[in-house]
């Protein structure tokens, strides 16, 4: 089926996808039930959500009642990702705080929610810190990749800071 778009809307069909999972994230739980599913369950399906929402409205004017619906979105998940929940599993103590998963995915979203919103001050400040310590984590590690959990890692998880880098990089340049 070819999806139902319009310059007002966007793609109608995954916005009503997103009110699908906005009504089970914010009533239902359905972080705490991803996180029954596995270790990152919480974060990740914040995270894809919030991208989602960036992506779904990206392209409508600033003042679309739906860009607004995502950026309330996106700080919704932004404050659930940085909550004693979503840091849960993940350790401060590492060298990179939290570890590569949890601050790339973050820092990640943080990049986008400015993209979509603009500069305000405190989410740039923290953007600038979340990249600046990336940066300086993989700089000082003598191993290959960033640890996720206490001597694990993942290539992947180390791509997720990678994008969030690029992202910066690119923000600044622009």
């Amino acid at each position: 089926d070819t999806p139902r778009c319009s310059s007002n809307t966007g793609n109608m069909d995954l916005i009503g996808q997103l009110h699908f999972l906005k009504k089970a994230l914010h009533e239902n739980k359905a972080g705490e039930a991803a996180q029954n599913l596995y270790p990152e369950g919480f974060m990740f399906i914040h995270a894809l959500y919030a991208l989602a929402w960036c992506d779904a409205v990206i392209d409508l004017p600033p003042d679309n009642e739906l860009r607004l619906e995502a950026a309330v979105e996106l700080s919704y998940c932004l404050e659930q990702m940085d909550s004693p929940i979503g840091k849960a599993i993940f350790n401060p103590g590492l060298p990179l705080k939290y570890g590569a998963f949890y601050r790339g995915w973050t820092a990640y979203v943080r990049g986008r929610y400015l993209q979509l919103n603009g500069r305000d001050s405190l989410s740039s400040q923290q953007f600038e810190a979340d990249c600046t310590e990336i940066a300086e984590a993989i700089t000082e590690t003598p191993k290959p990749y960033l640890e996720s959990y206490d001597d694990l890692c993942w290539p992947a998880d180390n791509i997720v800071c990678l994008a969030a880098l690029s992202l910066h990089d690119r923000m600044i340049i622009n």
